[in-house]
Formats: structure tokens, C-alpha cells, sequence
């Protein structure tokens, strides 16, 4: 699975304020956002400077378009945990695929083998099989 379909399954876990971030700086300014200051309020400045944080984690373009949109206002970054883990069960999944061991793959992602032993099913269905079994799972309730 290349690096572009891998962003393009994970973007549906993001919540939506994140949706609307990306939508303005892209994706992987998007989960650099997130690697950095998931969980904190930042202060989107008006006037932009090459010295600000924000230059730093996004660079300027995308720092610049951000604070085009958000200028002076104070927006909670969330976690994206389950973006997150969605993207790191797709590259457990890849690794797996392309030979590497699941003992490996537990000791470098510090998991519990049967942890890694549950990734590798869950994370092979494509997006239309998780929806269409999610649903299954919604329809059986009673």
C-alpha cells in the first residue's frame, strides 16, 4: 500500500476540526500538526514570522495559510488517536506484507505480539469491507 492511499484511509478518522485544518493546509501538514501539538490550544498569530513555532512544524507555506484562515484565533489541536493508530496498524499491515516478522514489528511499535496478531486482520479489510461489516454489526443489534 503506497503512501498516498494510506493517508487517503485514515483521513476518515480524523475528527472534524481536523477535517477543516486539513481542507486549508493539506494532510501532512496536517498530521505534523498533530506529531507536535496534539492535545494543546495554539494561538494562530495575524501577523506571521519566520520565527514562529507554527513556521517550524508546517513551514511557511502551510503556517501562512493557516494563519490566513484561523489569524487570532485559538484553536484546540486534537489527538487524532484513532488516525493515528489507524495509520500505524496500515503500516504495521504494509511491513507485515513486504516479510517483516510480527515479533519484530511488536518490539520496534512496543506492542503486545497479540496485539500485532489482531492489527494484521483488522487493518487488511479495505475501507468498503469496514464499512459494509460495521453496518452488519449495527443491523444485528437488536
Amino acid at each position: 500500500m503506497n503512501e498516498a492511499s494510506l493517508h487517503d484511509v485514515c483521513q476518515e478518522e480524523l475528527p472534524e476540526s481536523l477535517r477543516e485544518i486539513r481542507d486549508v493546509i493539506g494532510w501532512p501538514a496536517t498530521m505534523a500538526l498533530v506529531n507536535a501539538m496534539g492535545g494543546l490550544k495554539v494561538i494562530v498569530p495575524k501577523k506571521l514570522t519566520l520565527d514562529h513555532l507554527l513556521v517550524g512544524i508546517l513551514g511557511w507555506e502551510a503556517a501562512s495559510k493557516l494563519s490566513e484562515v484561523y489569524a487570532g484565533e485559538v484553536i484546540k489541536i486534537p489527538r487524532a488517536i484513532s488516525a493515528l493508530r489507524c495509520l500505524r496498524d496500515r503500516e504495521i499491515l504494509r511491513r507485515y506484507d513486504d516479510g517483516e516478522k510480527a515479533a519484530a514489528l511488536a518490539r520496534e511499535y512496543q506492542l503486545d505480539l497479540r496485539t500485532i496478531e489482531r492489527i494484521i486482520p483488522r487493518a487488511s479489510l479495505k475501507d468498503a469491507e469496514r464499512r459494509e461489516f460495521a453496518s452488519r454489526q449495527l443491523v444485528m443489534t437488536f
